[in-house]
């Protein structure tokens, strides 16, 4: 697991999660791996959401590293095992 937080934002990655992008229900790719964001607002634990690579395969360890930047807008997810760039979005 990889933690990075800045401000008001958490980010964890999961290297070992199997599910895919395009169906979570399928848990096929054994370790393509994916992160999640947390946000706190004053309220609470605020929004937040899952990322999955798009052209995510098996063993690609999408997030074994986890970034974010000091405002707390920009992440950046690291696949050491990926054999081919994902776009950024």
């Amino acid at each position: 697991m990889a933690l990075a937080a800045s401000g008001s934002r958490l980010v964890a990655g999961s290297p070992f999660e199997d599910s895919r992008a395009s169906n979570p229900d399928l848990v096929d790719h054994e370790d393509s791996g994916a992160s999640y964001i947390f946000r706190h607002e004053s309220s609470g634990r605020g929004g937040g959401g899952d990322i999955k690579a798009p052209n995510a395969d098996p063993g690609d360890q999408f997030g074994a590293s986890v970034a974010v930047d000091r405002e707390g807008d920009s992440i950046l997810v690291g696949a050491p095992s990926a054999r081919a760039p994902a776009p950024l979005a």
